[in-house]
């Protein structure tokens, strides 16, 4: 019981470090799901609710028909709306896919997902459960009140058995936030907080994902750091400290400085992390890359531009160097745009048909738009389509605090105001907040608070 009130204190503290994983985001559920349901103790039982409300509440804000947005650490298998059967497992695919079908009918299962999955019982307990998600939790996780913004934070992970993956560190590590509009999503880091000997090996950075019939539908970008001995064309992980990026609404701009050998060799939280990278110690791959599915309806290159449609979502991809090629074959089910230079990025914008006249209107539109980049101070000024005008500086400052720590956080100004990363919220969006270990829901005239900032959590209208 002690380790349990001490583990919700920490979690409405500073956050759960894997509270958004696509593995083991629901898997840190059911546990306390059970308790709630079994548990004699009434003490034991409140901290269970409160600790379930608290995960549930985190992913509803951050799903996406069916995804979970990034940024969030261990993604362990790629997410998909269904997959191809699998010798071993049926089909491997993150925990979340089959609960977001059962919880809010996203994504397609077949019985393989439960019978010969390699996880498959997680979702059984949601469903033999009696407790039910809140309707304003639902209604969250469906996508009432698109569009608009997120920001969010979780503590650091740590390792051997100590960290923010138990709540029992202060300071947050990944400050995140993320777009969502009524057939899109764009999630991305604001500033992390990264140690060499950290866990990012299978953290996901960025991405944009769009409603789609198809088994993929997400666009994402990647630097080859953490497990580069697996090669380029492993899309496990998306994060490296080499590349920084900066989200705001519907457009993004990701910029990379890939230093010539590896600043961090030899330095690991664990032996193994360091097989998945020491080949590159005096060469660290130059490359910028950004995939996204080949299932789209139209791909057009233009210069140093890409555009593709699927549905009534358009994309535009600007490249901040030319050289730049599409690959089409070296990665299953996706078309790469790779930047072999030791500097390069993109611009990402976004938009829904209903906001331009016709996709070739959006291209005209998105090529039109003002854009500089001035590498000697690794910076980027693009104005968007909705007149935003945005200036991204990379933070070159890799300088480490006396426990090995880095803060990176890339400077933006958006129409000439700085974006501060200061007093950063576990969330805030115009229906979910947490603040002050005060969790509170309020959607469409229902409102719920979770106060655990004593001993003890007060859960009121519920």
């Amino acid at each position: 019981k002690d380790r349990i009130l001490r583990r919700g204190r920490g979690y409405y503290r500073v956050g759960n470090n894997e509270q958004l994983s696509s593995t083991y985001g629901l898997i840190n559920v059911y546990p306390f799901l059970t308790l709630l349901e079994y548990a004699e103790d009434p003490e034991t039982r409140g901290a269970a609710e409160a600790l379930v409300l608290y995960h549930m509440a985190m992913i509803a804000l951050n799903n996406f028909d069916g995804h979970v947005m990034p940024p969030f650490n261990r993604r362990n298998a790629v997410q998909q709306r269904f997959g191809p059967p699998d010798e071993r497992t049926g089909r491997y695919m993150p925990v979340h896919h089959p609960s977001s079908w059962l919880f809010w009918g996203q994504n397609e299962v077949i019985p393989e997902d439960f019978t010969a999955a390699a996880e498959p019982a997680y979702p059984l307990f949601f469903a033999l459960a009696d407790w039910r998600i809140p309707e304003p939790l639902n209604r969250i996780a469906t996508g009432a009140g698109a569009p608009y913004a997120s920001r969010s934070a979780h503590g650091w992970f740590g390792w051997s058995g100590e960290g923010g993956h138990w709540g029992s560190n202060e300071d947050l590590e990944t400050l995140r936030y993320v777009w969502r509009d009524e057939d899109f999503a764009m999630g991305g880091p604001v500033a992390q907080r990264i140690h060499p000997e950290g866990f990012f090996i299978d953290f996901h950075a960025f991405g944009v994902t769009w409603k789609s019939p198809h088994r993929f539908r997400s666009l994402e970008v990647k630097h080859p750091y953490w497990r580069s001995n697996d090669g380029e064309d492993q899309w496990r992980g998306t994060h490296s400290p080499f590349q920084q990026i900066a989200v705001h609404r519907n457009t993004a701009i990701v910029m990379f400085d890939i230093p010539e050998e590896d600043p961090w060799r030899g330095r690991a939280g664990q032996e193994h992390w360091l097989d998945s990278r020491d080949a590159h110690y005096d060469g660290l791959i130059q490359l910028g890359q950004a995939r996204f599915p080949n299932t789209v309806d139209e791909v057009i290159q233009d210069g140093d531009a890409y555009f593709f449609r699927e549905g009534d979502v358009y994309v535009g991809v600007r490249v901040l160097k030319p050289g730049h090629s599409l690959d089409e074959t070296s990665v299953e089910g996706f078309n790469v745009i790779k930047s072999r230079e030791a500097q390069t990025g993109f611009v990402f914008e976004v938009a829904a048909a209903r906001e331009h006249d016709s996709f070739e209107a959006f291209q005209e539109t998105v090529r039109a738009n003002p854009l500089e980049v001035s590498w000697e101070n690794l910076e980027v000024q693009y104005t968007n389509s909705g007149g935003d005008a945005l200036r991204f500086r990379y933070d070159t400052d890799y300088s480490e605090d006396g426990e090995g720590f880095v803060w990176l956080a890339p400077d933006l100004r958006i129409n000439g105001e700085r974006r501060e990363t200061g007093d950063w919220p576990l969330a805030e969006s115009p229906a979910i907040s947490m603040r002050d270990q005060v969790l509170r829901v309020e959607q469409g005239g229902d409102v719920f608070t979770v106060d655990w900032s004593g001993e003890l959590p007060r859960i009121e209208g519920l």
